[in-house]
């Protein structure tokens, strides 16, 4: 019986060994980022403006959070107070015409030169 609870405490606690592992890495990455940021906030703001700078970012987080669980839009605002919502405007989105050239078209464009550059000047 003794061997038996001897093997039954070996295998809990290297389990709890592993878990503690486990946690102890967790906490001390989340450590280390939360004394990135804090320093990132001391350097932008002083030692005196860091910690409520800080912890005005950690409530925006935490807000966004929370309407990210709830499935609200996130930081869409206070809650209107009664008054009827103003009628949005509606921005008139023109058709592609010939000859816009946009971004994508360029690197379009450019792949098929090079491919043609490419098969051009083999033998």
């Amino acid at each position: 019986m003794e061997t038996l609870l001897g093997v039954l405490l070996w295998i809990v606690s290297a389990l709890w060994s592993l878990v503690w592992l486990l946690i102890g890495g967790w906490v001390s990455t989340a450590l280390q980022i939360i004394v990135l940021v804090l320093g990132y906030y001391a350097y932008r703001y002083g030692w005196r403006r860091a910690p409520y700078e800080a912890w005005r970012g950690v409530r925006a987080m935490a807000r966004w959070g929370w309407a990210w669980l709830r499935g609200v839009e996130a930081m869409a605002g206070a809650p209107e107070s009664g008054r009827a919502r103003e009628i949005e405007v509606v921005r008139e989105i023109r058709v592609k015409e010939f000859g816009d050239v946009n971004l994508s078209s360029l690197l379009n464009v450019s792949m098929l030169v090079g491919l043609l550059l490419i098969a051009v000047s083999l033998p």
